[in-house]
């Protein structure tokens, strides 16, 4: 396939594409003149576009000619690529760098440049077609300037030009397979952020393949994008002058991928009405890491063991008027995350006490978070500002969370007062959950164990308790701590709702559920466990067969959520998870019933994957008896 001024639009998704594209930006009252859209269906080569040559101002998008430019004029670079300039290209392409962007066309020189640009081989700006992509300065520098012949734009771009750009680099007609070759590693970066707007955002949630590179300055908003899914390949370009162009761009990039992916399931009116509102993803659409760290790496007054005890963990001694400070190695999780959830088994003697703080960072750009409070424990509180916000994100009462994707954490353990801590282990639990194209919900199989049916399809033997039966005045407070109790009931240690609930409550945020702190708690009581997520009914299925039962976190959104009960919504509630029946339903003990005879009941699967896979994420408190270690 080739895209020139005189190729034709494909009969069926033309049309469909003008109608579609003619309602969002009416909705948004952007005129005919002020926007284009376009885009190409492969393999199949249909195209279709919307002001296909019109010239708007490029802002960032012509950076992808900069270093087209340079690349096709270094080839020894091509062949043997620094780390240092893949990572300055890679900068200008992601996150529109323009201090490098005018590093390189000052390395290439804009007569270069645009030499490439007119080229015969190239055309990605024909003066006698409606001009297309210009790059006459450099970014961020004021001279020299050479606007484009046709509308005086020192940046510009089409939507036409753009889609050109993506099929050549397709069809590795973008100098040879070797340029090719360099500039999909350099756009795809999978170490730095999409900024997360536009295409972006449009894709949210679908397990999509993206490269692109859009532009903004002022009114003016353009994206352009190779979108993978499966085996088909979506190009798109749009761009707009309007104060809501971004909203246009989004709500396109959706109409698009419904256009693309089911063209005679949706009528226009279906499609303009899929395009107004972000669709929730498919379960599961995000990625859990656990990693359970037994402490080794250490600074301070801190010992191995503890007497006639474990010799798994370290024990921290504080000096009089002093801090102990065990500081973890630096941690790289398997995958990006944007949540980060910590908890800890630790023994504090009386009069100690201990805080835990983590920090989050990026290898690329070699940056970190302050040290942010988690919580703390004992009778001592170290000294020192409880950080719980930063610029990236912040702990959001027992978690971190983030709109930013992160590559590497520490965390470390800080005791004051006299007498011993002993660390036991740390619970790291990383989570991405921005529904972002790399996010692509990909579960590794080979991770997964499958336990034959008859293992999981049981009820284990987990003795019923009821929230409501304690004090009037928590009853509606203390599901979690409740759930709690019934566990460790199940592993023979029988402790009263009542003391389990006083261990658990979190006196700063005035609550029972913080989940780090029931962990704690428990293992306070003698059983050990840990904080974790869980994506998928095949590792909650595992737990059941190996006879664990489970304390899931759910939140109800939608009345009547979840089928059968006591709530019609809830905001957090926490129940167990202690079987399933031969259908594949959960059987569950419900804290929110009065009794047993209410309470363990069977709650539909797919209700239940709503409340909890996508409710909180898949928060899950795992408790093990009291012998045992994770």
């Amino acid at each position: 396939m080739d895209l020139s001024p005189q190729t034709p639009t494909d009969a069926v998704l033309q049309p469909r594409l003008i109608e579609i594209e003619r309602r969002i930006a009416d909705e948004l009252g952007i005129a005919a003149e002020q926007r284009a859209f376009g885009m190409i269906d492969l393999p199949e080569g249909r195209l279709a576009c919307v002001n296909g040559d019109q010239m708007f101002y490029g802002a960032s998008v012509p950076k992808t000619i900069i270093v087209f430019a340079y690349l096709l004029s270094n080839p020894d670079v091509v062949r043997d690529m620094p780390t240092q300039t893949l990572r300055e290209l890679q900068l200008v392409i992601k996150r529109s760098d323009n201090e490098l962007a005018a590093k390189y066309s000052q390395i290439v020189g804009l007569d270069r440049i645009q030499q490439v640009i007119q080229s015969p081989e190239y055309r990605f700006y024909n003066r006698d077609a409606g001009g297309g992509m210009w790059c006459g300065k450099h970014y961020g520098i004021d001279q020299p300037r050479t606007g484009d012949p046709l509308a005086d734009h020192s940046h510009a771009a089409t939507v036409r030009q753009c889609l050109r750009y993506y099929l050549l680099l397709e069809q590795n007609r973008l100098g040879g397979r070797a340029v090719c070759d360099r500039l999909r590693e350099i756009f795809a970066a999978p170490a730095l952020e999409f900024h997360d707007d536009y295409f972006v955002a449009g894709l949210k949630g679908l397990a999509t393949d993206v490269i692109r590179k859009s532009g903004t300055w002022e009114d003016w908003h353009l994206d352009t994008a190779r979108v993978g899914f499966g085996d088909r390949v979506l190009l798109l370009a749009g761009m707009t002058r309007h104060p809501r162009g971004s909203e246009y761009l989004e709500r396109m990039a959706r109409a698009a991928m419904a256009l693309t992916l089911a063209p005679e399931a949706y009528g226009a009116d279906d499609i303009a009405k899929l395009a107004t509102t972000q669709p929730k993803p498919p379960l599961p659409y995000w990625h859990h890491t656990l990693i359970h760290d037994t402490p080794k790496h250490f600074r301070g007054e801190i010992r191995l063991g503890r007497a006639g005890g474990q010799s798994r963990g370290v024990t921290l001694t504080p000096k009089a008027g002093q801090e102990a400070l065990y500081e973890s190695a630096v941690i790289s999780p398997e995958r990006k995350f944007n949540e980060l959830l910590l908890s800890w088994n630790v023994a504090t003697s009386k009069g100690t006490g201990m805080c835990i703080e983590a920090r989050v960072g990026r290898k690329f750009d070699d940056t970190w978070s302050p040290w942010l409070f988690f919580g703390q424990w004992g009778d001592a509180v170290p000294a020192g500002v409880q950080t719980v916000t930063c610029e990236s994100g912040r702990i959001d009462v027992d978690y971190f969370r983030s709109a930013e994707h992160f590559d590497r954490l520490q965390y470390r353990v800080r005791a004051a007062g006299e007498g011993d801590v002993y660390v036991d282990h740390i619970t790291v639990c990383t989570s991405d959950l921005t529904g972002l194209p790399e996010s692509d919900g990909k579960i590794r199989g080979d991770i997964i164990r499958t336990a034959p049916q008859e293992q999981w399809q049981r009820r284990l033997p987990v003795p019923f308790r009821s929230q409501k039966t304690e004090q009037p005045d928590i009853a509606g407070r203390i599901c979690s701590p409740t759930s709690l109790s019934m566990v460790m009931a199940f592993y023979g240690v029988e402790r009263p709702t009542l003391d389990v609930a006083r261990a658990c409550f979190d006196s700063p945020h005035d609550i029972y559920g913080n989940w780090p702190r029931n962990i704690q708690a428990a293992f306070s009581m003698g059983v050990p466990g840990y904080l974790t997520r869980i994506a998928t009914w095949t590792e909650a299925e595992q737990f059941i067969a190996d006879g664990r039962p489970l304390i899931a976190s759910i939140r109800v959104e939608k009345p009547g959520g979840l089928t059968g009960s006591p709530y019609k919504t809830t905001d957090g509630h926490l129940l167990v998870i202690c079987g399933f029946d031969k259908d594949g339903n959960v059987e569950v003990n419900d804290p929110a019933a009065s009794g047993a005879a209410t309470g363990m009941r069977t709650y539909s699967r797919a209700d239940l994957a709503e409340a909890w896979f996508r409710g909180s994420g898949g928060v899950t408190y795992v408790l093990l008896p009291p012998s045992r270690r994770r």
